[in-house]
């Protein structure tokens, strides 16, 4: 399978936890593969600008399974692409769409890689940052 595959697939799946991890549809063994996909290193620039490491983050998803509705939360990834490959490392860009009581959001997403087995991965989440496409009113 081709990088920007691997990538794209653990983009999808990750996103897919947060889901399945918001809505109360997965458990705890969920939880441990996504702490595991994150490095220890890794850091998160929010759209607002603010900057997280990864234990804040670790925390504040801990504390926010089945917060909601099946119904009402969505993530729809698009427009993946490989920017670049570094061989041990890859930068990817995407668009998320959280989509959260009918009230639909975009951020284009830049995330390096650590390519830990070759380009068949597995990947290591090093650093992401996060821009508004479309930013929430209100």
């Amino acid at each position: 399978m081709a990088l920007e595959q691997v990538c794209q697939a653990e983009i999808e799946s990750l996103h897919r936890f947060f889901v399945e991890w918001y809505t109360g549809e997965c458990d705890d063994g969920a939880f441990e593969a996504f702490e595991t996909a994150l490095a220890p290193s890794f850091r998160m620039v929010h759209p607002d600008g603010e900057e997280y490491h990864r234990d804040a983050i670790v925390n504040a998803i801990a504390r926010a399974h089945q917060t909601h509705e099946t119904a009402d939360f969505q993530i729809d990834i698009e427009g993946v692409e490989l920017l670049h490959d570094l061989g041990d490392h890859a930068v990817v860009r995407y668009e998320e769409w959280q989509t959260l009581e009918g009230a639909r959001t975009g951020r284009l997403s830049t995330v390096v890689f650590e390519v830990t087995g070759g380009n068949g991965g597995p990947l290591r989440w090093l650093d992401v940052h996060e821009t508004w496409i479309d930013p929430p009113t209100g």
